[in-house]
């Protein structure tokens, strides 16, 4: 992101690309409201009456969860002292706890800051293994078993190989030109 940012600087254009950490947000959310004590009008009874005021099935949020990824949005984009006091038909007790979750979330995620190096080692070896497994089971097994598990052993190779690589197709790849043409 910050090599994409010293681009648009350097080309002069005023639009900056920004991270919406929507995921990793909604995986704390489920994680805390798990937890005992968990989250005032989101947690249940179980763990699996709670996850299913955040999730309709294994992948699609309610509107609960819906309503919890805007909030993220809208601190990514407005910055850490955005306040959102919105709450479209959301339960005002589970919307409180949302909106101090989201400003908690975001300012922890703020303030740890990671460097190329643990982006690439962690989308490599933690998220892309998971991406693929879930669209080898959800699009790929329809061609078959083995044909699916081989279409994913290809392209986790495939992706693991072009993250180490120098490659500018590495979405980590930073030359040194744009480090000088950001500075002048």
């Amino acid at each position: 992101m910050a090599e994409a940012n010293a681009r648009l600087a350097a080309s002069r254009s005023a639009r900056r690309v920004r991270l919406i950490p929507a995921a990793e947000a909604v995986a704390a959310l489920a994680d805390r409201a798990g937890q005992p004590g968990g989250l005032a009008g989101i947690t249940g009874r179980s763990i699996g009456e709670t996850l299913r005021t955040l999730f309709i099935d294994d992948v699609h949020l309610t509107p609960l969860g819906t309503y919890y990824t805007a909030l993220i949005s809208h601190h990514a984009l407005n910055g850490p002292h955005a306040e959102a006091r919105w709450s479209p038909g959301i339960d005002p007790v589970a919307a409180r706890s949302l909106q101090q979750f989201a400003r908690e979330f975001m300012q922890n995620w703020r303030e740890r800051p990671l460097a190329r190096e643990v982006c690439r080692g962690y989308l490599a070896t933690s998220y892309l293994p998971q991406y693929l497994a879930y669209v080898r089971d959800t699009q790929w097994r329809q061609q078959g078993l083995v044909r699916a598990y081989l279409r994913w052993l290809r392209h986790l190779v495939r992706w693991r190989l072009l993250l180490r690589s120098g490659s500018p197709r590495n979405p980590f790849h930073h030359d040194d030109l744009v480090a000088r043409t950001s500075t002048t």
